[in-house]
């Protein structure tokens, strides 16, 4: 789905995203239905995107390798300016850009891909360490039993390290 700049007026332009074509399946799994609800509002070449996006993602805990389900609700905004392919920006070999351009999307087209817009949006809110909850305890590193469904008697155990007799140094 392509939004044209010139189809974005006063008061604006609002779009809700139901179908889930665009889902990135190969980076997240999801369950459940994703809904985007978005709002555009446009100043001569600039647009102003502010959205909301929800689904119930599909993740496998880092710690116990289990799956586990966990619900989202984004809310992000992003502004795109929109530069003529024969612009001088896009032959300029360096820019020096203000720290209020640093979050603008520069287009060569008016208009804007919202299902890559959502999809970004979706790999960007992966959790970068995925745990199932807090207390998770992950697997026995001895045996590889999940301790939280179960506990093992590997820890008791005095480990056959041969690193073992710096500990007992350090009791030394």
């Amino acid at each position: 789905m392509k939004i044209r700049f010139d189809a974005i007026v006063e008061p604006g332009l609002t779009v809700q995203v139901t179908d889930s074509q665009w889902f990135p399946e190969a980076d997240c799994g999801r369950v459940g239905p994703v809904q985007a609800n978005l709002s555009f509002t446009r100043q001569e070449r600039r647009v102003f995107l502010e959205g909301r996006l929800q689904y119930t993602g599909c993740f496998e805990c880092d710690s116990c390798l289990e799956p586990y389900s966990e619900e989202q609700d984004l809310f992000f905004t992003i502004e795109f300016d929109y530069l003529a392919a024969n612009d001088p920006y896009w032959l300029a070999e360096e820019h020096q850009c203000p720290q209020a351009e640093m979050d603008v999307e520069v287009l060569s087209e008016p208009e804007i891909d919202v299902y890559s817009i959502l999809a970004q949006q979706v790999i960007l809110s992966i959790p970068a360490k995925r745990r199932c909850s807090e207390s998770c305890r992950g697997l026995c590193p001895s045996c590889g039993k999940n301790l939280n469904n179960e506990s093992c008697l590997c820890r008791n155990r005095e480990a056959n390290s041969p690193f073992q007799v710096l500990a007992q140094l350090k009791v030394k």
